[in-house]
Protein backbone atom coordinates (compact mmCIF):
# COMPACT_ATOMS: atom_id res chain seq x y z
CA UNK A 1 0.00 0.00 0.00
CA UNK A 2 1.18 3.53 -0.77
CA UNK A 3 0.36 6.78 1.23
CA UNK A 4 -0.10 9.36 -0.87
CA UNK A 5 1.07 12.83 0.55
CA UNK A 6 -0.45 16.48 -0.36
CA UNK A 7 -3.38 14.59 -2.62
CA UNK A 8 -7.15 14.13 -1.54
CA UNK A 9 -8.06 11.53 -4.27
CA UNK A 10 -5.07 9.19 -5.25
CA UNK A 11 -7.03 7.46 -7.53
CA UNK A 12 -8.63 10.72 -9.30
CA UNK A 13 -5.11 11.66 -9.38
CA UNK A 14 -3.56 8.94 -11.05
CA UNK A 15 -6.38 8.82 -13.37
CA UNK A 16 -5.77 12.70 -14.42
CA UNK A 17 -1.80 12.52 -14.53
CA UNK A 18 -2.14 9.09 -16.53
CA UNK A 19 -4.96 10.61 -19.09
CA UNK A 20 -2.56 13.92 -19.66
CA UNK A 21 0.89 11.97 -19.97
CA UNK A 22 -0.79 9.73 -22.54
CA UNK A 23 -2.22 12.41 -24.70
CA UNK A 24 -1.02 12.96 -27.95
CA UNK A 25 -1.02 16.78 -28.73
CA UNK A 26 0.71 19.54 -26.76
CA UNK A 27 0.40 20.07 -22.79
CA UNK A 28 -2.03 23.10 -23.64
CA UNK A 29 -4.07 20.63 -25.52
CA UNK A 30 -3.78 18.20 -23.01
CA UNK A 31 -5.10 20.16 -20.09
CA UNK A 32 -8.22 21.54 -22.00
CA UNK A 33 -8.87 18.08 -22.47
CA UNK A 34 -8.70 16.78 -19.25
CA UNK A 35 -10.53 19.49 -17.76
CA UNK A 36 -13.44 18.71 -20.09
CA UNK A 37 -13.35 14.52 -19.29
CA UNK A 38 -12.57 15.64 -15.85
CA UNK A 39 -15.23 18.16 -15.57
CA UNK A 40 -13.14 20.30 -13.58
CA UNK A 41 -11.16 23.45 -14.04
CA UNK A 42 -8.01 23.91 -15.89
CA UNK A 43 -6.41 25.52 -12.87
CA UNK A 44 -7.11 22.48 -10.79
CA UNK A 45 -5.62 20.34 -13.97
CA UNK A 46 -2.79 22.30 -14.06
CA UNK A 47 -1.93 21.99 -10.36
CA UNK A 48 -2.60 17.99 -10.50
CA UNK A 49 0.26 18.07 -13.20
CA UNK A 50 2.36 20.39 -11.38
CA UNK A 51 2.07 17.87 -8.62
CA UNK A 52 3.00 15.50 -10.58
CA UNK A 53 5.76 16.84 -11.94
CA UNK A 54 7.24 16.66 -8.34
CA UNK A 55 6.42 13.56 -6.93
CA UNK A 56 8.92 11.11 -5.43
CA UNK A 57 8.39 7.98 -3.81
CA UNK A 58 9.96 7.21 -0.21
CA UNK A 59 10.80 3.90 1.17
CA UNK A 60 10.60 4.93 4.75
CA UNK A 61 12.38 2.97 7.46
CA UNK A 62 12.57 2.80 10.83
CA UNK A 63 16.25 2.73 12.43
CA UNK A 64 17.68 2.97 15.94
CA UNK A 65 21.12 3.71 16.78
CA UNK A 66 21.93 -0.21 16.73
CA UNK A 67 21.36 -1.07 13.01
CA UNK A 68 17.82 -2.31 13.54
CA UNK A 69 15.34 -2.06 10.32
CA UNK A 70 11.84 -2.07 10.47
CA UNK A 71 10.16 -0.97 7.40
CA UNK A 72 7.06 1.89 7.14
CA UNK A 73 5.61 2.13 4.39
CA UNK A 74 5.85 3.45 0.41
CA UNK A 75 5.00 7.27 0.89
CA UNK A 76 4.41 9.40 -2.86
CA UNK A 77 4.86 13.28 -1.82
CA UNK A 78 5.15 16.03 -3.82
CA UNK A 79 6.21 18.11 -0.58
CA UNK A 80 9.38 16.38 -0.09
CA UNK A 81 10.81 13.78 2.83
CA UNK A 82 10.21 15.27 5.85
CA UNK A 83 6.19 15.76 4.90
CA UNK A 84 6.15 12.10 3.99
CA UNK A 85 7.61 11.20 7.23
CA UNK A 86 5.06 12.77 8.64
CA UNK A 87 2.09 11.40 6.54
CA UNK A 88 3.87 7.89 7.96
CA UNK A 89 3.70 9.19 11.32
CA UNK A 90 0.12 10.30 10.90
CA UNK A 91 -1.02 6.81 9.41
CA UNK A 92 0.64 4.90 11.98
CA UNK A 93 0.18 7.23 14.84
CA UNK A 94 -1.33 4.30 17.15
CA UNK A 95 1.72 1.96 16.75
CA UNK A 96 4.34 4.67 16.75
CA UNK A 97 3.00 6.47 19.70
CA UNK A 98 2.95 3.15 21.93
CA UNK A 99 6.82 2.62 21.14
CA UNK A 100 9.49 3.58 23.18
CA UNK A 101 11.37 5.64 20.67
CA UNK A 102 14.38 7.82 22.46
CA UNK A 103 16.75 7.58 19.76
CA UNK A 104 15.01 6.21 16.82
CA UNK A 105 14.85 7.75 13.43
CA UNK A 106 13.06 7.69 10.21
CA UNK A 107 15.18 7.11 7.03
CA UNK A 108 14.38 6.92 3.00
CA UNK A 109 15.87 3.22 2.11
CA UNK A 110 19.26 4.39 -0.01
CA UNK A 111 19.30 7.82 1.66
CA UNK A 112 21.87 9.83 3.71
CA UNK A 113 22.24 11.40 6.20
CA UNK A 114 20.56 14.39 4.65
CA UNK A 115 17.44 11.99 4.85
CA UNK A 116 16.52 11.00 8.21
CA UNK A 117 13.97 12.56 10.14
CA UNK A 118 14.11 12.37 14.19
CA UNK A 119 11.21 10.78 15.84
CA UNK A 120 10.62 11.18 19.41
CA UNK A 121 8.43 8.93 21.88
CA UNK A 122 4.94 10.18 23.02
Amino acid sequence: MIIFDGVKDPDAFEEIVSFIRGFQGSLKDAVIAAATEFNCSKSAIRSVYRKAERMELFDLVLVDDQSIRIPIAQVKSCNGFERACLAAIRRFHGTLKHLDLPVWKIEAVGGGAEAAYRVTGG
